[in-house]
């Protein structure tokens, strides 16, 4: 019967100083959520979800699958006789990329 946001229709006014409103918007941000819906979650003793959060994981799962393939193509080149062997510089640019991924996965952990 409606989505739930039709069906709240009550209100609550809350009186905040300048202080109190910027740490509420600066806490609803962090939780990639707009300052109403955190506030109604940390009044009713939810934990807010961030989507933020669900967002870095999806991040670094691909980021971690580039790195696999990427190192799974340098496994190929080096063990499969029937593959020309790959010239010295290819090999450094790979490792490079390899050295690359695995730095923006740790920045991206980091973040959260």
């Amino acid at each position: 019967m409606g989505s739930a946001t039709r069906q709240r229709n009550r209100q609550i006014k809350v009186r905040l100083n300048e202080a109190e409103y910027t740490a509420v918007i600066t806490l609803a941000r962090q939780h990639d959520l707009p300052p109403s819906t955190y506030l109604r979650e940390v009044g009713l003793e939810h934990r807010p979800r961030s989507t933020i959060d669900a967002q870095a994981v999806e991040r670094i799962a691909r980021l971690h699958g580039d790195l696999g393939r990427t190192a799974g193509l340098l496994k190929l080149w080096l063990t499969t006789p029937e593959v020309p062997a790959p010239s010295r510089r290819m090999v450094n640019d790979l490792l490079s990329d390899l050295a690359a991924l695995r730095v923006e996965i740790l920045a991206t952990i980091e973040r959260l």
